[in-house]
């Protein structure tokens, strides 16, 4: 554990801010492969009328759910240029000995069906000698494959590395996701990215073009592979504006229309004033009333695919999408925000710490997370610019609560004693040196010492009523009584932070100053190389210390403490490409 003497002997040790790189610095970029894509106002869905339309002439009545039309305001964002890939999800599998796609198991899977009917066959035969009915139950290829993946050789089909990974469910895509530090795309990023700041059905214009789009008129039966449709692609210019033409500045998105259906973030829930539409029966002439059954619980996939008509590519498409499903027709595509960290803290909220699980009196607030991360990544197969495969995403990370109910310093030391504070969680993909941890969440709180628990020399009274000193073996006993036992395992007479693990038991701590009172401000993160003669004088461990400065508000809304939390991780890891 951190030694309390050490800050003194690191106070003089040079460190590195990390709050404020150089503009254009390699930190800044995005997730490796993605374009970026500046923020605004974005017409989502279509009107009444477009609607009404459609449902006349193509007789789509799912197209009322695209209804009413409305202006979303987006923050800029990073785009995956293309659907994700095999080779890019493979990297995901192996790494987290994760559940392959169905399509990756082909063969086993085939040998299993060819098992299977081999032995109903027998049974059958045995029954009908006894005189007995057999019916042979259905072989489900998807139940086989959800029971039986981690006995089975599995390997992506040849060829097919560039293209859309298929058969995945939504837990899946999700997992992906949170593996690579960033997140699914969300309905509005891909009306935005496809749509720019026009109306139009499709990619290219407002007019159905067979050699544009990976649909049924297509007639490939199949995924193609990234970027085979050029011409369906929309481009990005370097400030990350959606343009209409292609040329040297600019960077393509692919396969908005048609290819495979993405996973989105996007529950399927009605846009805001939805109203069911009334039109009229051409035959009966009467009216009738087109309505839709939203389900929140599922999501929403988006773009359309091979298998699907032209109606169904247009991009406000929806399709109401249980999050079970996985099909061959079914992939994603990812997002990500400019935010450092922002993408992990909430993916860590929502898996590791839900509501059920978190502290009495947590409420996190993930866009005030303070962050440090980075992306490792190679090229890959597919013909694209800028194309990548993320190898790796490591961070650490501290999300704050919303504040704490206490209005001072001296109210803050005061109420730690009867509960510690809870401060925020802490997540990180490297293990940690001090306080020794490996990676995973942790949450955090905050006790002061107990000023109260400090014994004086015992004093008792002797036969005739006189007070005196108590010392030697008597002493000792009477301060044996007059000592409370500590119930936490480190020293109460220090100010500590406690880390605990997901069921709440302690798992390390650090010595910590008491905070400060601060105005609010962002969250820094102070760097130090400690070099092993450092180490040695401080009482700790040779690395880099980096200590997340961090303001916890309270009860005064523009006011706050500013915690110091040092962790130490192996030296030379943090270099100039971490993001922050």
């Amino acid at each position: 554990m951190l030694n309390p003497t050490r800050f003194l002997a690191l106070a003089l040790t040079p460190f590195v801010a990390l709050s404020a790189p150089a503009p254009g610095a390699a930190q800044d970029a995005g997730p490796p492969g993605m374009v970026f894509i500046k923020g605004g106002r974005y017409k989502i869905g279509i009107e009444k009328d477009e609607a009404l339309d459609l449902i006349e002439k193509h007789n789509a009545n799912m197209v009322v759910s695209e209804t009413p039309q409305y202006e979303a305001r987006l923050d800029d964002f990073y785009f995956m240029p293309t659907e994700l890939t095999n080779e890019q999800f493979a990297k995901y599998v192996t790494a987290t000995d994760s559940r392959p796609p169905q399509s990756w198991g082909q063969k086993a899977i085939d040998d299993a069906t060819i098992a299977y009917a081999t032995d109903m066959g027998k049974q059958r035969e045995e029954a009908r000698a006894n005189g007995e009915d057999f019916t042979i139950p259905p072989f489900d290829r998807n139940d086989w494959w959800q029971d039986n993946w981690m006995e089975a050789e599995w390997a992506i089909p040849k060829g097919q590395g560039a293209q859309p990974v298929v058969y995945i469910d939504f837990e899946q895509a999700e997992g992906y996701a949170r593996w690579a530090g960033v997140r699914l795309i969300s309905e509005e990023e891909f009306q935005a990215v496809a749509r720019g700041n026009s109306e139009r059905p499709y990619t290219w214009g407002d007019e159905f073009d067979p050699k544009a789009v990976n649909c049924t008129e297509a007639r490939r039966g199949g995924p193609a592979p990234v970027g085979t449709f050029p011409k369906g692609a929309v481009w990005v210019d370097e400030k990350g504006k959606v343009v209409d033409e292609q040329d040297d500045d600019t960077l393509g998105v692919y396969d908005l229309c048609g290819n495979v259906w993405e996973w989105t973030r996007t529950p399927m829930r009605s846009y805001d004033k939805f109203k069911p539409l009334e039109v009229k029966n051409k035959a009966t002439r009467e009216k009738e009333t087109i309505t839709y059954e939203f389900e929140p619980n599922n999501r929403s996939s988006v773009g359309g695919g091979f298998n699907v008509a032209n109606i169904g590519v247009r991009l406000t498409t929806r399709r109401n999408t249980a999050r079970y499903q996985s099909t061959a027709g079914l992939g994603m595509r990812c997002s990500a925000s400019t935010v450092p960290g922002l993408d992990i803290a909430d993916s860590v909220l929502r898996a590791d710490l839900p509501p059920s699980r978190r502290p009495e009196g947590a409420f996190y607030v993930a866009d005030k997370i303070t962050a440090i991360d980075r992306w490792t990544s190679t090229a890959g197969t597919a013909d694209i610019d800028g194309y990548r495969v993320i190898e790796s995403y490591d961070y650490l990370a501290f999300i704050p609560n919303e504040k704490l109910e206490v209005s001072s310093t001296l109210l803050l030391k005061d109420r730690s004693q009867e509960l510690p504070h809870e401060l925020g969680a802490f997540s990180t993909t490297m293990p940690l040196l001090e306080p020794a941890l490996p990676a995973g969440t942790y949450t955090l709180s905050w006790r002061a010492a107990n000023e109260f628990n400090v014994p004086e020399e015992p004093v008792v009274e002797d036969e005739e009523g006189e007070s005196s000193e108590v010392r030697g073996q008597d002493g000792d006993e009477a301060l044996e009584e007059v000592m409370i036992e500590p119930e936490y395992p480190f020293d109460p007479l220090v100010d500590t932070l406690i880390f605990r693990d997901l069921d709440g038991e302690i798992v390390g701590w650090i010595p910590v100053a008491a905070p400060g009172e601060e105005r609010l401000a962002p969250g820094k993160i102070a760097l130090k190389e400690i070099g092993p003669e450092e180490a040695v004088a401080a009482g700790t461990k040779a690395g880099t210390e980096l200590t997340f400065q961090v303001y916890v508000p309270y009860t005064r809304s523009n006011k706050g403490f500013l915690f110091e939390i040092p962790v130490l991780v192996k030296g030379g890891v943090i270099d100039e490409t971490w993001r922050r």
